[in-house]
C-alpha cells in the first residue's frame, strides 16, 4: 500500500496537475537553486550564451563627443539544467520584474558604454522566460550612448564605423559588431558649401565697382572677409578639436583665401592708381635721334607718361577673369578628390 501510495504521488507531480505558482517555488527552493552560482559551476566550464541585440531606434551620432545613441533590445538565453521541469500543460514560466532578481543571469556588458537605462515605463522593461528543458530566455530594453572613436579627415563627405562591442565580465569572451554610416551631405552642401560659394562670388562684384569708389569697395571687402570667418567658426564649432586637417577646414581655408585676396587687390590697385603720373623715356624715339645723327634735345617729345589709373584698371580686368577661373579650378580638384576617396573606401 506505501509503494502505491508513493507511485501515485509521483505520478501525480509528473503529469502537470501543481500550479504555475509551485512550480516556480519548487524550483527555486533553497538549497536546490542559488542564483549566485553559475549554471555549469560544479562542471567546472562556462556557461554558452546565446545573444541576440534588435536595434530599435538610432537616436544621434554626435561628432563633438565621439558618441551615438542607440535603443536596443538585448536577449540572452542559457541553459541552466537546475530549472528543468515536467508539466503536461506548462510549456514556459514567464517571471516578472521581482522574480528576476532570484534567477542567475549572465555578467554580459558594453565596454563602450557612456551612459545606459532600462527603460521603465510603464514598467521595467525586463521580461524572463523559463522553458521545461531548462532553457532561459531573458530580455531587456536598454537605451545607452556609446563611444564611436571617428576618423574625420573627409568630413562632412566622410563615411563612419561605430562598432558594439558585448563583453563577458568573468571570461575572455568578446562579440562585435558594427555599425557603418554614410553622411548624408545634402545638409551640408545647403547650409555649408553653397553660402560659402556665394560669398566668394560676392567679394568678386569689387572688380567690377570703380576703382573711385573707395568706401564701396572697402565695405564689400570687409563684409566678405567678416562673413566669411563667422561661417568658417561656426562649421568649425560643431568638430572635435583634432590634430589632423578635416576636408570642411581645406575648403572654409581656400574661400577666406580668395575673399582676403579680393581685398588685397583693391588695396594694390588703390596704391597704384593714386601714384601720380610720370614721364620715361622710350627706347625706339631715343634710338631714332641716336641714328639720324643728332643730339638729344631737351625740347624733343621723347617722353611717355604712365597713366597709373589705366593700370589699376587693367589689374582689375585681369583678376575678373583669374579669380573664378582659378576658384573653379579648386572645385574640380575638391569635389573630386574627396569624392573618388568615399568610392575607394568602401565599407
Amino acid at each position: 500500500m506505501i509503494l502505491t501510495v508513493i507511485l501515485c504521488l509521483q505520478f501525480y507531480c509528473a503529469s502537470g496537475d501543481l500550479s504555475r505558482h509551485d512550480i516556480i517555488h519548487n524550483l527555486l527552493r533553497e538549497p536546490k537553486y542559488d542564483p549566485l552560482i553559475a549554471p555549469n559551476y560544479e562542471d567546472d566550464f562556462p556557461t554558452n550564451i546565446s545573444v541576440q541585440l534588435i536595434i530599435k531606434n538610432i537616436h544621434s551620432l554626435d561628432e563633438l563627443h565621439m558618441d551615438f545613441s542607440v535603443d536596443v533590445i538585448f536577449r540572452q538565453q542559457w541553459v541552466d539544467k537546475r530549472l528543468v521541469f515536467n508539466h503536461t500543460k506548462v510549456s514556459s514560466l514567464e517571471l516578472d520584474q521581482k522574480m528576476i532578481e532570484k534567477i542567475w543571469v549572465p555578467d554580459s556588458f558594453f565596454p563602450k558604454e557612456k551612459r545606459a537605462k532600462i527603460h521603465d515605463v510603464t514598467v521595467p522593461n525586463r521580461l524572463l522566460h523559463i522553458y521545461k528543458n531548462g532553457t532561459v530566455f531573458y530580455s531587456m530594453r536598454i537605451e545607452m550612448t556609446l563611444s564611436c572613436a571617428m576618423v574625420l579627415q573627409n568630413y562632412p563627405l566622410d563615411r563612419q564605423v561605430c562598432p558594439i562591442t558585448i563583453e563577458s565580465f568573468g571570461d575572455f569572451a568578446c562579440l562585435l559588431l558594427e555599425l557603418r554610416f554614410e553622411r548624408n551631405t545634402g545638409y551640408y552642401i545647403s547650409q555649408i558649401f553653397i553660402p560659402s560659394i556665394l560669398i566668394v562670388v560676392l567679394s568678386w562684384v569689387s572688380f567690377w565697382v570703380d576703382i573711385d569708389a573707395i568706401p564701396a569697395r572697402v565695405s564689400l571687402g570687409v563684409l566678405t572677409v567678416l562673413t566669411m570667418t563667422t561661417q568658417s567658426s561656426g562649421a568649425r564649432s560643431a568638430l572635435p578639436r583634432v590634430s589632423y586637417i578635416k576636408a570642411i577646414d581645406v575648403w572654409m581655408a581656400v574661400c577666406l583665401t580668395f575673399v582676403f585676396m579680393a581685398l588685397l587687390e583693391f588695396a594694390y590697385i588703390n596704391v597704384v592708381s593714386r601714384r601720380k603720373s610720370r614721364p620715361v623715356s622710350t627706347n625706339s624715339q631715343c634710338q631714332m635721334v641716336l641714328k639720324k645723327g643728332m643730339s638729344p634735345s631737351p625740347m624733343m617729345p621723347i617722353l611717355k607718361h604712365i597713366d597709373f589709373k589705366k593700370r589699376a584698371r587693367h589689374v582689375d580686368k585681369i583678376a575678373r577673369v583669374m579669380f573664378p577661373l582659378i576658384f573653379f579650378l579648386f572645385n574640380i580638384g575638391f569635389w573630386v578628390f574627396y569624392l573618388s576617396i568615399n568610392t575607394e573606401n568602401k565599407f
